[in-house]
């Protein structure tokens, strides 16, 4: 329990002001601030617990409600997405007829966009989509072709190829890298990454690993 620094002053005052031979009365009017003050408190406390209580019993009945949204391509998961598409298009427009979409999606599947790279041991690696590759490419290349004015890729894993083989909707999530302790000679090479997919684009994901 604490106390302000005016709950202490009107108690310092209250005993200042107590004549000799009254102290008992000065006493009682310090034990009423005190039990004023403790009531305050318990009073404000058991109104939180109480609050807190009703919000849990709140969110504990929803628990649940929007489970049918896991099933990304489910029959609800989808009409509720065509629904919100259709208020979208009432309001803002359909897409494919604005001036600005093609010049966007142009820009997006260029083959002139710059690829970001990622070093793996003596290999650049990178993550690339463009019109043909929707689902994207993993691939690398070398240091020295990466510079050329155009580069060599090696394909290392078709996200498009490995959902129409799978029959899986994949979406890529990214990688971690294993990357192990340095050997006797003092060299350190990775082999193998963690890949993550998801289907249809999900949150979750799956975990692969590749070498």
């Amino acid at each position: 329990m604490d106390f302000s620094k005016a709950d202490i002053g009107t108690m310092i005052s209250t005993i200042r002001n107590v004549p000799k031979g009254a102290v008992i009365f000065g006493t009682v009017a310090l034990l009423n601030i005190v039990s004023s003050k403790v009531l305050r408190t318990f009073s404000t406390g058991r109104v939180c617990r109480q609050g807190n209580q009703a919000l849990r019993n709140y969110w504990s009945s929803l628990d649940g409600e929007h489970k049918w949204l896991e099933e990304v391509e489910g029959d609800d998961a989808m009409d509720w997405v065509k629904g919100r598409n259709a208020l979208t298009f009432a309001k803002l427009g359909d897409p494919n007829k604005s001036g600005n979409f093609k010049p966007a999606l142009d820009i997006l599947n260029s083959k002139e966009k710059i690829p970001h790279i990622s070093k793996i041991d003596d290999l650049y690696y990178n993550f690339w989509t463009d019109e043909k590759n929707q689902r994207g490419l993993i691939r690398r290349t070398t240091l020295l072709s990466y510079k050329s004015k155009n580069p060599r890729w090696e394909t290392v894993l078709d996200i498009d190829e490995l959902g129409r083989k799978e029959g899986e909707s994949w979406v890529y999530k990214g990688y971690v890298l294993y990357k192990p302790d340095m050997d006797s000679k003092g060299s350190q090479q990775s082999r193998r990454i963690m890949l993550k997919l998801s289907r249809g684009g999900a949150d979750a994901t799956v975990v692969r690993e590749y070498e």
